[in-house]
């Protein structure tokens, strides 16, 4: 048998990024959603032996090459061996996890080709193509020979796969290429709606999901985005709507590289000196980290672990933190510690629980003293969507910060979760 190939090349990467999952097991389709499959293998209601096996089986059809006949055969001795009952008929059942498994992981290894920062200065934007399916979604029909920037957030919603058995690809191609072709480079991309849906309704984990219109429940994310470790602030947002346990084991698995948290500093640089210069809040945020696995389990342990494991500055707050600097100082935090706030998120000296304000600290050495900054979880933000519209969402939020003596962070209302002071 052969490897799986794109045109005559071996390709690699969707191996490599399809060894990266780790098996998670599952009641419900639904326990495991959207760009969560990044890192997670999961089969519906399949756990322990069976999902073990199965990952193996599906390792094999990237790595080796396996038709669907043959998956089928070894699927069924996997079921005989097992005992395992599970649902819809055997046809069906084994085409979904056999071509989804397989097309998910070719886009994330061709997004993982894409971000080849060599490759995207010969090659910047990307070519929308529809798969030529006989009864097409008319949203992705309409979509056929769209050209974008491939830094545009559009793809980070519009990269296919963006349906069950959808056939569309995306390319990667220069400005002569779209010439030759006669295509439109577009400087803005094409809007879209979002619509809510209930999925898993006859099964034990239901969920209500916002989805753009023309994209099923599931596949509105760009396939291996949350394995390919961009430094961007939008690889930190697309960790916020993960379940927090699995955000905070992607970037502990993947942690940022030095080079890309520096990426980090200056987009949150960048986005500090426009706040500057305008001077005025606009409820704007960013994402700056990310809590970290130890310490969410300990929040678990007491029963507050948050709905995501993101964290963000608000404009308002920055402001006041800034404006605290010149009025402060010494006491206060100074932009250029504000600067580095993803690097002391990422290796703080200590993180603290306040229970009296029931709020993380991160703890960190400051030339003055003891630098905190206090981290609000489960707070409602305002944030803008891929489709620039303002929504609620929880996340955690730094409120504030200063310089503070380190005996004042060993008195009785606050806990150690990691670190020392």
């Amino acid at each position: 048998m052969t490897a799986v190939r794109h045109g005559s090349l071996a390709f690699p990467e969707q191996i490599k990024m399809f060894r990266q999952k780790v098996s998670i097991g599952t009641d419900a389709w639904t326990d495991v959603y959207a760009g969560e499959h990044d890192i997670a293998f999961t089969v519906a209601g399949a756990k322990g032996q069976v999902l073990d096996d199965l990952h193996k089986q599906i390792d094999k059809v990237a790595s080796e090459g396996m038709t669907i006949a043959e998956f089928r055969q070894n699927f069924r001795d996997i079921v005989q061996r097992t005992g395992w009952a599970y649902n819809g008929g055997e046809n069906w059942r084994t085409r979904v996890i056999y071509e989804t498994n397989l097309r998910q992981s070719y886009h994330a290894g061709r997004e993982a080709q894409m971000a080849d920062p060599e490759l995207r200065k010969l090659r910047p934007y990307g070519l929308y193509r529809h798969g030529g399916s006989a009864d097409p979604r008319e949203e992705h029909l309409a979509l056929d020979g769209t050209v974008v920037a491939l830094d545009d957030p559009w793809w980070d919603t519009w990269s296919p796969m963006n349906g069950w058995g959808c056939n569309c690809k995306k390319f990667m191609i220069s400005k002569a290429d779209a010439d030759r072709m006669g295509l439109k480079i577009l400087e803005k991309a094409p809007p879209f709606e979002y619509e809510e849906k209930t999925i898993g309704v006859r099964g034990p984990s239901p969920r209500t999901v916002r989805v753009p219109k023309g994209i099923d429940p599931g596949f509105e994310h760009r396939p291996g985005a949350n394995r390919i470790g961009e430094a961007s602030e939008r690889y930190m947002a697309s960790l916020s709507g993960m379940d927090p346990r699995i955000a905070a084991a992607t970037l502990s698995s993947n942690p940022l590289r030095e080079g890309a948290l520096e990426g980090l500093v200056q987009r949150q640089r960048e986005w500090l000196d426009n706040l500057q210069a305008r001077g005025t809040a606009r409820n704007d945020v960013i994402h700056v980290g990310v809590i970290n696995l130890p310490v969410l389990r300990r929040l678990a342990d007491r029963g507050r672990l948050p709905e995501s494991a993101g964290i963000v500055l608000r404009d308002q707050e920055a402001l006041h933190i800034l404006r605290d600097s010149k009025a402060a100082a010494g006491k206060a935090l100074s932009r250029d510690q504000l600067d580095q706030l993803p690097r002391i998120l990422a290796k703080p000296a200590a993180v603290l629980w306040d229970k009296q304000d029931e709020a993380l600290l991160y703890v960190f050495p400051a030339p003055t003293g003891t630098g905190k900054l206090v981290v609000r979880i489960d707070y409602v933000e305002k944030i803008h969507d891929a489709s620039g519209k303002r929504r609620k969402v929880r996340t955690n939020s730094i409120r504030t910060g200063g310089i503070v003596k380190v005996e004042n962070l060993r008195e009785g209302r606050y806990d150690l979760l990691e670190g020392e002071l």
